[in-house]
């Protein structure tokens, strides 16, 4: 077997155990298991169409970014005012959006690969997770924040480094949490608790005169929710804190808002030993169901929610899929507007120990034969989570009839 990609170890920050192209044997993998090295990333050549998505330069400036960031929290959380270098959290961000830029199909693989690379912790590993998403959206949506920032000149207003920076730096706060307080909520995910909650102000102490003001309302603002439900509540002029709601919200806090809950759904809350690996990704297409029903009550940006559908597939290319007809398949190439119904290959013969001796048979294009729904992706069922049109020719996508986002929270039925 071949590596198609670096691998890195899995709890040491930035450190590459094998680079791509090095052949595997039996004791290659037998040392990778005792590293608990969850997955592997083998060039199979009946799949080498499936290398444009992929690009080593892109994975590095990733996990470098990373385990910048876990240096940075690690040191922090041991040293109370240890002082935290944003110059070089920004020099790494700019690193990572010119790659993208290098790179932009296989910037949207990308989230299916890393699996926290170079990360040292599950908090270092989401905040460059949604430091990347965003960048991706950002990039997606110039139109619209040059839309959303008209008070800006259109060469800033399309700026996304510091989106990137506020993206990367967006959970900072959770390392002046209790022990006890962040413990429970890596282990529960419970943003409810109002100690949990603190961590968007203490953050904002921490960063304020510091980033950019737009980076620094980032880290204050990306639990705001579009119909007023979100936090903080803000003091207004008639003395009643209110959380913001609708263009209130930066445009910026919309969008890390989107990629934060996105990460977080793929990856739920799990309580783990010491050492012990983070598990396997939920597959996109759970997460992106759930944020669809969001984007459809407006709690969510829906302009920002069918950016995500672009740069996050439901089914990215590369995925091994299970159809509903028992056959297992390789995704080849995804619609935006259709992204429960990408374009497959069947798997014929997948031999891991002998790639040379893999085959896929033709490809089916699932929009055009809609007898066929993927069942599974990477073991999970999936089927429950598979999104259509709400009426024939329209998107996927579609998030209903209202195209603009509300500037106040909606009226509340009485209870």
């Amino acid at each position: 077997m071949t590596l198609a990609l670096a691998v890195y170890h899995p709890l040491r920050s930035g450190h590459i155990l094998l680079k791509p192209s090095a052949v595997l044997d039996a004791s290659a993998l037998e040392r990778l298991r005792e590293f608990k090295v969850a997955s592997l990333w083998v060039r199979y050549p009946a799949l080498d169409f499936l290398a444009r998505y992929t690009n080593p330069r892109l994975l590095a400036q990733h996990a470098e970014l990373a385990a910048s960031l876990s240096t940075g929290f690690e040191s922090a959380t041991r040293r109370a005012h240890a002082p935290m270098d944003y110059r070089q959290y920004a020099g790494a961000v700019a690193a990572l959006l010119d790659a993208i830029m290098e790179a932009p199909q296989a910037a949207i693989f990308l989230h299916e690969v890393t699996g926290g690379a170079g990360a040292t912790g599950p908090l270092m590993a989401h905040s460059a997770n949604v430091c990347f998403l965003s960048l991706l959206l950002g990039l997606k949506l110039d139109t619209y924040m040059l839309q959303q920032r008209r008070n800006v000149p259109a060469h800033r207003a399309k700026r996304t480094e510091s989106l990137g920076l506020g993206a990367l730096l967006h959970d900072v706060g959770m390392l002046h949490l209790a022990p006890n307080v962040l413990e429970h909520y890596l282990n529960t995910g419970d943003l409810k608790d109002p100690e949990v909650r603190r961590h968007v102000l203490l953050g904002y102490e921490m960063v304020r005169g510091k980033i950019p003001p737009t980076a620094a309302s980032v880290v204050l603002h990306h639990h705001q929710r579009t119909d007023g439900t979100g936090f903080p509540q803000i003091p207004r002029l008639d003395g009643i804190r209110r959380a913001l709601a609708g263009r209130q919200i930066h445009i910026f806090s919309r969008i890390v808002a989107v990629a934060d809950m996105f990460d977080r759904l793929r990856h739920p809350p799990s309580a783990r030993a010491p050492g012990e690996p983070p598990p396997e990704p939920l597959p996109a297409v759970c997460a992106l169901r759930q944020l669809l029903e969001l984007a459809r009550r407006r709690v969510i940006d829906p302009v920002v929610f069918k950016a995500l559908c672009e740069v996050a597939p439901a089914y990215a290319p590369g995925s091994v899929v299970t159809l509903n007809d028992g056959r297992t398949a390789v995704v080849t190439a995804w619609d935006a507007e259709q992204p429960c119904r990408p374009a497959v290959r069947p798997i014929i013969q997948l031999n891991p120990l002998q790639p040379t001796e893999s085959t896929v048979g033709q490809t089916l294009d699932l929009r055009t034969d809609i007898t066929l729904e993927i069942a599974a992706c990477d073991g999970h069922p999936t089927l429950e989570s598979n999104f259509y049109p709400l009426t024939p020719g329209a998107p996927a996508t579609d998030t209903g009839p209202e195209h603009e986002i509300r500037t106040t929270p909606r009226p509340r039925s009485a209870a």
